[in-house]
């Protein structure tokens, strides 16, 4: 982000709170992201992961599997928090929810094309900053696009 944290504002927050992912990632190549995230924030990362399958007979209009017996996912999504272990950070910010996300333009649904932070219904900027969360939010940009491009 070009703006200085300290000059966001509110309209600013859903942009600055979004991490585009330079590539699409799969659940493997997430996994070690967030592990080196956890280690370059000094950060306890927990996720969890959701698979959709299916299997059975579809004879839906378009169908793509008339016939699987097999299940096969159809979709994965991953969810979690992050909680920094700075204790000048821990006191001010407990844990911040995140979530990733693929790109409409994505057909292939068991890849992600970013992380996105929950923001807190009525805070306005000055609450992000107070709790340390803009400052977190960017630490976490900085890391991710500095591990995209070592990879």
């Amino acid at each position: 982000m070009g703006k200085p944290i300290e000059k966001l504002t509110e309209n600013d927050l859903p942009a600055h709170s979004t991490i585009q992912f330079s590539r699409p990632l799969n659940e493997e190549a997430l996994d070690r992201m967030l592990t080196h995230l956890g280690d370059e924030l000094n950060a306890r990362i927990a996720y969890t992961v959701e698979r959709t399958k299916q299997t059975g007979r579809d004879y839906g209009e378009g169908s793509y599997a008339p016939d699987c017996r097999a299940p096969f996912t159809i979709g994965v999504g991953i969810h979690g928090s992050m909680s920094p272990n700075s204790d000048q950070v821990r006191t001010r910010l407990v844990t911040m929810e995140f979530k990733c996300f693929r790109d409409t333009s994505n057909e292939d649904y068991t890849t992600f094309n970013g992380m996105s932070f929950g923001l807190t219904p009525g805070w306005n900027v000055s609450d992000y900053l107070e709790k340390g969360e803009l400052h977190f939010m960017q630490a976490t940009r900085e890391a991710v696009d500095a591990y995209m491009k070592s990879q």
